[in-house]
């Protein structure tokens, strides 16, 4: 499976600052049920903000805290997505954002159609640039330099 040639090998990435937006709106602002321990216990329970600002406050916090120590906060669902994908041999590694283009590589290989793929697992809110300050743009960019680099994707800028 893992060298032979009839086999499709694929992820699909996501870029990496609305990816953690999105994680921390759904996951930690949301208190998903499977979160609420994992958020007490890593110190990550968030405020329930009622002001634009607030919220962005609640969110840059969240950043400091993973920024200070990425290990000791490490989730798959704000981890960088290099060490998820690692170095497996995938045929093809797609985007979220042009997941038509895997789905269309997929069903060429598989040589018909696929049927319809519902979107799910969306945000609430979206993720916009200016809800970071420079520091946390620095850090989100550090943090995930190498998810950039290999997918991709450009470093988020100021608004």
């Amino acid at each position: 499976m893992w060298t032979g040639t009839d086999w499709f090998r694929f992820t699909v990435v996501r870029e990496p600052l609305g990816r953690v937006w999105s994680a921390w709106v759904n996951k930690l602002l949301l208190r998903h049920p499977a979160f609420v321990e994992i958020a007490d216990r890593l110190g990550l329970t968030t405020a329930l903000p009622r002001t634009s600002d607030r919220l962005r406050g609640e969110f840059l916090s969240f950043v400091a805290r993973v920024r200070s120590d990425p290990v000791g906060f490490y989730n798959a669902h704000w981890a960088p997505q290099t060490d998820r994908v690692g170095s497996l041999p995938y045929t093809h590694i797609g985007r979220i954002e042009s997941l038509s283009d895997t789905l269309d590589q997929l069903s060429q290989h598989l040589g018909q159609p696929l049927p319809p793929i519902r979107r799910s697992n969306s945000t609430p809110l979206r993720f916009s640039p200016a809800v970071l300050d420079d520091d946390s743009r620095r850090a989100l960019n550090e943090l995930f330099a190498e998810d950039q680099r290999r997918f991709g994707y450009p470093p988020v800028e100021a608004p």
